[in-house]
């Protein structure tokens, strides 16, 4: 299995930790520079079944990295899980999740 990635390595979660952007921001000459929060819920992989989004999942982002070279018969066995723990967030349309983001503003020179 390939090691966590680090804070702020490259990757949907570089920016969990809002100050990396205030801090790359600012010592790239912007100020002002604000964040704030944004929670709201999303479809994971868009409209489509437990089972879509298992697949989704599974083919990029941070599950694809992990499961790297992993047999088919394991890539199974995570789908397989992954079906059963999305399951119960379908709500007719998709698999609906809460998010979180940040909203960024900051002034330039």
């Amino acid at each position: 299995m390939p090691e966590p990635m680090p804070p702020g390595a490259p990757g949907p979660f570089a920016f969990a930790d809002g100050e990396l952007a205030r801090q790359i921001l600012e010592s790239t000459g912007y100020s002002d520079v604000t964040l704030k929060p944004l929670y709201e819920p999303l479809y994971l992989s868009g409209p489509g079944t437990a089972a879509e989004a298992a697949a989704h999942a599974t083919q990029m982002g941070p599950v694809a990295r992990v499961l790297g070279e992993s047999e088919k018969a394991t890539i199974k066995q995570v789908k397989a899980a992954l079906v059963e723990t999305l399951t119960p967030y379908y709500d007719g349309v998709g698999i609906r999740m809460d998010s979180a983001c940040w909203i960024v503003s900051a002034r330039a020179g």
